[in-house]
């Protein structure tokens, strides 16, 4: 199941998408990434995704980012 990166603002209700599940897709796959964890820059322009993680003793620690 795809699914997209949104902000969701409690006060007005209002959600709008920051990326969109086909943004998340590599060049040559049909399937977006399965997201981790994910981490925005200081300034909001660039977005660091932890992906392809794998259990090592109790938590996800290995992965790609």
């Amino acid at each position: 199941m795809a699914k997209d990166i949104i902000k969701y603002d409690p006060e007005s209700g209002i959600r709008s998408i920051l990326v969109s599940a086909g943004q998340l897709i590599p060049n040559g796959k049909q399937h977006p990434l399965l997201i981790s964890d994910y981490q925005w820059s200081a300034d909001g322009k660039k977005l660091l995704i932890f992906t392809n993680s794998v259990r090592e003793w109790r938590y996800e620690t290995k992965g790609d980012y």
